[in-house]
């Protein structure tokens, strides 16, 4: 998680802790079973050809 937001986010150290603060404080969202995400990546997987 830090090495993505140092490479989105390459400003000083206080800009990469508020952007880090600010994935912490989001508000949890649904994710599909383990099942359902095994789909949905093999049919991303099957568009790229």
């Amino acid at each position: 998680m830090r090495e993505a937001i140092g490479e989105r986010f390459p400003g000083d150290a206080d800009e990469r802790r508020a952007s880090l603060q600010a994935v912490l404080d989001a508000r949890p969202m649904d994710v599909p079973g383990s099942g359902e995400l095994h789909e949905e990546l093999e049919a991303i997987r099957s568009r790229r050809g």
